[in-house]
């Protein structure tokens, strides 16, 4: 089965799903079904962020990034600075602005589409 974690919707109408196992897509309005981004089943997709035709994911402590509404993925890495693991937050206000962080990790901000990060706001003091 597929443990549903996340969901977005794409500008032209796609539906991605995120969960335990990766990320699928549908353009059928849930009809059927296709794995965009396959990841081991020892491992889930915890956010997703559409903003236009640009989405976000984070998997496994990392950010992927997808510039044709979810058909092809770029590993941007553990992203803010020091390869910190993000995984509780992400949200992005355009496609080039956007936070993420976790409890531990802190809070982190990109203005360049996640090509780099700076630390924002610190959880631990």
């Amino acid at each position: 089965g597929f443990w549903l974690h996340a969901a977005a919707v794409t500008r032209s109408g796609a539906l991605l799903l995120g969960g335990v196992g990766g990320v699928q897509r549908s353009t059928t309005g849930g009809r059927s079904w296709q794995v965009v981004l396959p990841i081991s089943t020892a491992h889930e997709c915890s956010r997703l962020c559409a903003v236009g035709s640009v989405v976000y994911a984070l998997v496994e402590g990392g950010i992927q990034k997808s510039e044709d509404e979810g058909v092809t993925w770029i590993n941007l890495g553990r992203t803010p600075p020091h390869g910190v693991q993000v995984s509780d937050l992400l949200c992005f206000s355009d496609e080039m602005h956007g936070f993420a962080g976790n409890v531990l990790s802190c809070l982190y901000f990109t203005a360049d589409g996640g090509k780099s990060w700076e630390q924002r706001l610190s959880v631990v003091p």
